[in-house]
């Protein structure tokens, strides 16, 4: 066991999960290893709550914490306890909202863990099968949103056409919100400050954790500030170029069980890790 890592945080998709959503049971077995032995596990994850919660129960790792909406929302798996909630400001989600209609983007607003959108087409059908959710049809009332959205999403599968509407968001609303792209068509955007690396951050406070005893796993854009912030950075072998780069470990990817093959050897089966 190696006593120089203390906690485990971990994104889900294209890093824990398999391409079809599922882990291994070798995955289970390592990470139940890991909480037997004292090693706090978080999900860190872009999902929402909702769709995370599904998820972690399935994989029956107990009331383990959830940093859900790239940061912006931690909340207990089972208990539904919230520990930490960090919403857009609402005039700034508003005016948000606005400024891509103009752009004919097509938004998400996650709004009390529900996902609202103006309007159903093949991109909903395509999210709520994927994140086992149901998307609330609101109409114009998009256009005045009623309650200040966790995080704010952008939809298009077109490569350019969302270069081009990201451009302007970061540019009309650099500071007021933090930008992420969790995947080539999802454009986020999360209040200030909010990431995945302060999220885990504010639990390793919480739980007399530092950050560097703190494992962080990813493969994605999202999972930059969380790599950064963390002792122990892992990306898998599928992660994008640019997060390999923060890496200070390259584990398999995600299909070959590459977060407990990590687990096992540098925190179950060490002594100092390194």
């Amino acid at each position: 066991m190696n006593p120089n890592i203390r906690m485990l945080a971990i994104d889900m998709d294209g890093t824990l999960l398999h391409d079809d959503t599922t882990i291994s049971p070798y995955t289970h077995d390592i990470l139940t290893q890991a909480l037997a032995a004292g090693v706090r596990v978080v999900v860190a994850t872009g999902r929402m709550f909702c769709s995370a919660r599904q998820l972690a129960t399935e994989l029956g790792l107990g009331d383990v914490p959830l940093v859900t909406y790239s940061g912006g929302l931690i909340a207990k798996c089972i208990s539904g306890e919230i520990l930490y909630h960090a919403p857009i400001p609402l005039a700034t989600a508003r005016e948000i909202v606005a400024t891509a209609c103009e752009l004919d983007a097509f938004v998400h607003a996650y709004v009390h863990d529900e996902l609202w959108v103006r309007f159903r087409d093949r991109r909903v059908d395509d999210y709520e099968k994927h994140c086992r959710i149901e998307a609330k049809v609101i109409g114009a009332e998009m256009d005045a949103l009623a309650a200040a959205p966790t995080k704010l999403l952008i939809n298009e599968p077109d490569p350019q056409k969302i270069a081009r509407i990201a451009k302007v968001l970061r540019e009309k609303f650099a500071g007021r919100v933090h930008f992420v792209q969790s995947s080539p068509m999802f454009f986020e955007m999360v209040a200030p400050h909010v990431s995945k690396g302060v999220a885990v951050e504010q639990l390793g406070l919480r739980y007399g954790i530092s950050m560097k005893q703190t494992m962080g796993f990813g493969n994605a854009q999202n999972d930059f500030d969380l790599l950064r912030a963390v002792g122990w950075p892992v990306a898998v072998a599928n992660a994008v170029p640019e997060l390999k780069a923060v890496a200070g470990y390259i584990a398999p990817s995600n299909n070959e069980d590459g977060v407990a093959k990590t687990v096992a050897k540098y925190v179950l089966e060490a002594n100092d890790g390194r």
